[in-house]
């Protein structure tokens, strides 16, 4: 808004020194820039033209205190515990199909041959 009567008031300037008519001459000048600034076409380049997209979250920086990030740890151990008992269990299951797999193709082969 300032750039709209600073200009205006350099012109008044030269015109008079007393100070009730400069007083006057500002408030005419201050009015008439409240109106272009307020105007439709200036409130327009203040919109925003985009729409904004979201910050991603730095999950490294989303902790606030040691309670919670302790509890993290907590977390991660306890998923990692969890992670090796289940592939332990698994282990023994693969080999054994993984053995019987072998021992058919070892049959198939032999089929296969004899034919």
């Amino acid at each position: 808004m300032k750039a709209h009567y600073r200009s205006a008031i350099a012109e008044l300037s030269y015109l008079d020194d007393a100070a009730p008519v400069k007083k006057k001459c500002f408030i005419k000048v201050y009015s008439q820039a409240c109106i272009k600034a307020l105007e439709p076409s200036q409130a327009d380049a203040f919109r925003h033209s985009k729409i904004r997209k979201q910050v991603q979250l730095d999950p490294d920086s989303q902790f606030a205190n040691i309670e919670k990030i302790g509890q993290a740890m907590e977390e991660a151990a306890a998923l990692k515990a969890r992670l090796q008992q289940c592939q332990s269990e698994t282990e023994p299951e693969k080999t054994e199909v993984a053995t019987a797999l072998e021992a058919g193709l070892q049959a198939r082969i032999i089929e296969w041959y004899a034919y």
